[in-house]
């Protein structure tokens, strides 16, 4: 069969559209399919233009991925392959269809839930064969009858031959731009229970073999798929939640002779900082360091339950930079307890402790995260506009700042981070001059990012929910 993948994001510009990483999961269904026989390509939004006629008359089957800030926009373009080719077959994946399987099916005709590289496969065997019968496929979710069949999920794939297949890297569309970022997952599963995330891969960790990783690594390099600067993202939620299976993949990189010829992008926790010996192996490789700082405020990291005060945050950040690695705070924008005053500070920290970027996310009450039930029990989510939920826009009210307030305190915060005095100062030395680039390319986003008809949005919204004590009518 002839399969169209579609990797669809928001039609709204977005500030992470100065970098451009891999959908990963696309990429290993792609080459799971491929080996099967099937005829497989990759499009995004700009490679659809012009094209989408062309791919709803020659595919057998369309399937979608996106997140949900991208879910209107995949909705519109399957809407749109339907009046095109009527009758043609549309699946649907990934984090919002796997939470959100009943909306996802106006749109298609299927949906797979979480995992899908057994799911998937079989789905589109099936329907090669002419068959009608989708009763035995777990994790599939779909109309019979006029009504919603959702089977049951399957256990999470431990298959190592499965999870360690090497993904379709050369059909990515975006294989030769310039700010290409190609991922690399470190395996699946999150330990922790955060309730602002959806995890839809389980908290039991299941790794891939570092072996595996440096391979991958080195295939990266061999076929020059990394784009300006070298880069590869860890996929994963916490690339050092197992200590030893980090320093196993940081010391054979050593070995393979890899310290120079690529830059390692990870997300940690700041924890890292009182193991010496990781730091040190990270130092010749990792040129970007997430951290989920979320505050330097101790009640709002009290509220999100970081069991660790601002003062050994800073502590622990600061042993991190001095030990060579830039890092890149995440923090998080309109909890319970925030103020425009206290992102405000938190922003001066940020600065102050060297972190070289940050990003200012808002509380967003994601599809299947507990955050959004408590909100939605609580009256507090202001909007389910999808193209809002992509951590810029505030989609829910605090207890004790008004939403407004908010959001125009992460537009200041971003202004005075990435003014260009400050872009300058935090990146002359960094040790990859493309970090400069990439800081300059994030002050002009971030120069021109508007979100006044948002702040209007929340001011109107506002009037109905305060009281003249400016307190929140619940």
């Amino acid at each position: 069969m002839n399969i169209s993948f579609l990797n669809i994001k928001s039609e709204d510009k977005s500030i992470w559209d100065t970098v451009d990483p891999q959908n990963y999961g696309v990429l290993l269904l792609s080459q799971i399919l491929r080996d099967e026989g099937h005829k497989v390509s990759i499009h995004n939004n700009k490679t659809i233009k012009g094209k989408l006629e062309k791919i709803a008359r020659e595919s057998d089957a369309v399937c979608f991925s996106f997140f949900t800030s991208g879910a209107n926009t995949a909705y519109k373009v399957s809407k749109n392959i339907r009046e095109l080719s009527p009758g043609k077959p549309i699946i649907m994946g990934g984090i919002h269809p796997s939470n959100f399987p009943k909306e996802a099916l106006n749109y298609s005709d299927f949906v797979i839930r979480k995992e899908g590289e057994i799911a998937l496969p079989r789905l589109i065997n099936t329907l090669e064969r002419g068959l009608d019968d989708f009763s035995d496929i777990l994790n599939l979710s779909y109309k019979s009858g006029g009504r919603i069949k959702n089977n049951p999920s399957a256990e999470m794939i431990e298959d190592k031959s499965i999870l360690q297949i090497s993904p379709a890297r050369d059909l990515d569309p975006n294989k030769k731009t310039l700010n290409r970022i190609p991922v690399l997952t470190c395996g699946r599963g999150c330990p922790y229970n955060c309730n602002f995330c959806s995890n839809i891969f389980g908290r039991k960790m299941r790794l891939n073999d570092p072996e595996w990783v440096v391979e991958e690594v080195q295939k990266i390099i061999k076929n020059n798929y990394s784009g300006l600067g070298n880069v590869i993202f860890f996929g994963s939620d916490n690339f050092a939640a197992n200590r030893q299976w980090a320093k196993d993949v940081l010391t054979l990189s050593i070995k393979k002779n890899l310290a120079g010829k690529i830059c390692y992008h990870v997300q940690t926790r700041t924890d890292i900082a009182r193991d010496q010996e990781l730091l040190d192996l990270m130092k010749p490789f990792v040129t970007r360091d997430y951290i989920g700082v979320e505050s330097f405020d101790d009640e709002v990291l009290k509220d999100l339950d970081k069991g660790i005060s601002a003062e050994k945050m800073k502590e622990q950040l600061l042993t991190i930079i001095n030990n060579g690695i830039p890092v890149h705070t995440h923090l998080i924008c309109g909890t319970n307890y925030d103020t425009a005053e206290k992102i405000h500070k938190t922003v001066e920290t940020a600065k102050d402790i060297g972190a070289y970027a940050i990003s200012l996310f808002t509380l967003t009450p994601f599809p299947g995260t507990k955050l959004r039930w408590k909100m939605h029990n609580e009256d507090r989510i202001i909007t389910n506009n999808w193209d809002n939920y992509n951590l810029h826009h505030v989609t829910v009210a605090p207890l004790i700042d008004r939403p407004s307030n908010i959001q125009r305190a992460v537009v200041d915060g971003y202004k005075n981070f990435y003014s260009l005095n400050g872009v300058y100062k935090n990146l002359k030395k960094m040790p990859n001059p493309v970090a400069l680039l990439y800081g300059l390319s994030l002050w002009n986003a971030f120069r021109k990012y508007n979100l006044n008809s948002h702040i209007e949005f929340l001011k109107n919204w506002e009037e109905k929910r305060y009281d003249r004590n400016n307190e929140l009518i619940k």
